[in-house]
């Protein structure tokens, strides 16, 4: 949830996401407001003085950063007390009017600013005047300071979502859709840099990152409304100057979200003139009525590279906004199909060259055709999003919650099931259905076997069953009389790999020999000074030699030392037997070889 650190390049190119204040409340102020801010990395972020006039030259380029697809917004109050209650309360009915009027909102100078098709881009995103509204919600934050800095905003909008006070951000079609508006009391001062609410600006927009995930911001301070130098509308309680300053803001973060996180005139830098700023800077203050159904509010011109001005909306034949319209359907491809063929565009022939969908899982997908299916891994409720573009380049989104039921079939004997709308084709297995959808489900025998019966959610139904998807279901198809499998083939028979015995009892080398798949051959014995008696001395196959199973390895086995040699000596007249040493040693002193023989007796 770390912030990405911002450099003092990128802390003033924020300035030129913010709303300058063109006429300072003293003259100390004055003296600020009006001073000259010198480039940095060629981004110039210039106060405007009163009068409002369009930049001569201005032209906004695309640098490559993403754009806003649509917008999802929530109000941010900072603080429970010592707000100017008509603007927080007012506000929320301002954003709303933005929601209702979806693609039709006639405040439509950022659809020419979409980046499908735009040479050498790489987000190749979609821009829309849909909009969805969070909710307004009050937070306690950490600091009870009335002196804040641009880093503490962001970091403690980052701590409340994280502590569940702030609906989270999302990324959509390849970047950020999610705006917090933040309001706070009018004894409150908010610094960007050097340069703080009622002096330098009225208003500004940056971006920071929650878990990875980029969203913008927009800092309201409600003691900038009743300034002169913010707009017109300054009467009262300066609800006009408040709604034109968040439309400002609104359409600066929809071209250029990732502002304050841009190094330069580069990616994630989007749309930006390097002399005037964004969409909103160029038309600073300029200001206007703006038609919603049954309301009217003062919003701020935006500039048009189209028509080189600063409009409110586009002239007759310019571009509108496409009216994006789907409805959930059982389709053949997948489990969950969605019709869009009620999509209409009031551009150019009127075709729609592109469908791009967000699932609500993490995925997406794009192409020509106006039916789409895809299939959820897993159950639940999610918010798909279409947005349709037409050959013109405008583009229009619309949302639905969808909700999907899991239904879950087994099999019993030799057979399978199958599923329309597609989704199931097995043995064992689930798929994730549209919630109410009428799935059929056939259950065919494999050949020679026979269906006899389901079992639960399609129990009492023939082959082909019909379950309604208002929950989760489960089914159990059984089948009887399968056609036996065929025989497998044999085992291939074991091989004799010869183990090494040598220095082994004979007993446990004939065990050996046995689970090696051998056989002990010819047992040969003989005499050993170096192996006791019963070991193996030798073998006659080389450990590791692989022979047929069963085959017969010879081994020689030792018979111990052998018996040392005796000699037969007369000694004394006695006969002994003694060793060849011995031996040598008793005939040095008189022994001969042999029996001792009798000698007969002198009478």
């Amino acid at each position: 949830m770390r912030r990405r650190s911002r450099t003092g390049r990128v802390a003033l190119l924020a300035l030129a996401g913010a709303f300058f204040a063109s006429a300072p409340h003293s003259a100390a102020a004055a003296g600020a407001g009006l001073m000259p801010i010198t480039p940095l990395g060629g981004i110039v972020p210039v106060p405007v003085p009163q009068p409002f006039v369009n930049r001569p030259g201005a032209h906004l380029t695309y640098y490559g950063g993403p754009v806003m697809a649509f917008t999802e917004n929530a109000i941010v109050v900072w603080g429970g007390s010592g707000h100017a209650s008509s603007l927080t309360s007012g506000l929320p009915g301002f954003v709303t009017s933005f929601a209702n009027a979806g693609n039709a909102n006639t405040y439509n100078a950022a659809l020419e600013y979409g980046t499908q098709g735009l040479a050498g881009t790489t987000t190749n995103q979609p821009l829309t005047l849909a909009s969805r509204y969070l909710g307004s919600f009050t937070i306690s934050p950490s600091t009870s300071s009335t002196n804040l800095s641009d880093a503490q905003v962001a970091s403690e909008l980052i701590a409340q979502i994280g502590a569940g006070a702030l609906p989270p951000p999302r990324v959509a079609f390849g970047g950020p859709v999610t705006e917090y508006y933040v309001m706070f009391p009018p004894t409150y001062k908010i610094c960007l840099g050097s340069s703080c609410s009622n002096a330098q600006f009225c208003a500004y927009h940056s971006d920071a990152a929650y878990a990875g995930t980029p969203f913008t911001y927009t800092v309201l301070p409600e003691s900038t409304p009743t300034s002169s130098g913010c707009g017109a509308s300054s009467g009262g309680d300066g609800f006009g100057n408040l709604t034109a300053m968040t439309s400002h803001e609104l359409l600066e973060s929809m071209t250029d979200p990732e502002v304050g996180s841009a190094p330069g005139l580069l990616p994630p830098l989007a749309w930006y003139d390097g002399s005037n700023g964004e969409i909103g800077d160029i038309c600073n203050g300029q200001q206007a009525t703006l038609i919603l159904g049954a309301s009217s509010w003062t919003v701020q011109k935006q500039w048009s590279n189209a028509e080189s001005a600063c409009i409110v909306s586009h002239v007759s034949g310019g571009l509108k906004g496409v009216s994006a319209e789907f409805s959930p359907v059982a389709t053949s491809g997948a489990p969950t199909g969605f019709d869009a063929r009620a999509t209409t565009s009031p551009n150019g022939n009127g075709l729609i060259a592109t469908y791009s969908w967000d699932w609500g899982d993490g995925t997406s997908s794009a192409g020509p055709d106006p039916v789409a299916s895809h299939a959820y891994a897993t159950p639940g409720r999610r918010l798909v999003t279409l947005v349709a573009t037409d050959a013109d380049g405008a583009s229009g989104a619309q949302f639905a919650t969808v909700t999907t039921q899991n239904l879950t079939v087994s099999t019993v004997g030799s057979g399978q099931v199958t599923s329309a709308p597609a989704g199931l084709s097995c043995g064992t297995c689930s798929a994730n259905f549209l919630d109410g959808a009428a799935v059929s489900l056939a259950a065919t025998p494999s050949p020679g076997a026979a269906f006899v019966s389901w079992t639960g959610d399609c129990a009492g139904q023939p082959a082909t069953c019909t379950v309604t998807m208002s929950a989760a279901r489960a089914v159990t198809a059984i089948f009887t009389g399968a056609s036996p499998p065929p025989p497998s083939a044999p085992a291939a028979a074991p091989i004799c790999i010869v183990p090494s015995l040598k220095s082994r009892m004979l007993a446990g080398a004939r065990t050996i020999l046995q689970t090696s798949h051998c056989s002990a051959g010819a047992i040969a014995r003989r005499y050993s000074r170096a192996f006791s008696k019963g070991r193996v001395i030798s073998q006659g196959a080389v450990p590791g030699t692989r022979l047929p199973s069963g085959a017969a390895v010879n081994l020689v086995v030792s018979k111990g030392r052998a018996p040392a040699t005796r000699v037969t000596l007369c000694y004394r007249s006695r006969t002994v037997h003694v060793t060849k040493a011995v031996a040598r040693k008793l005939r040095r002193v008189g022994a001969t070889i042999g029996i001792c023989r009798k000698t007969a007796t002198r009478r």
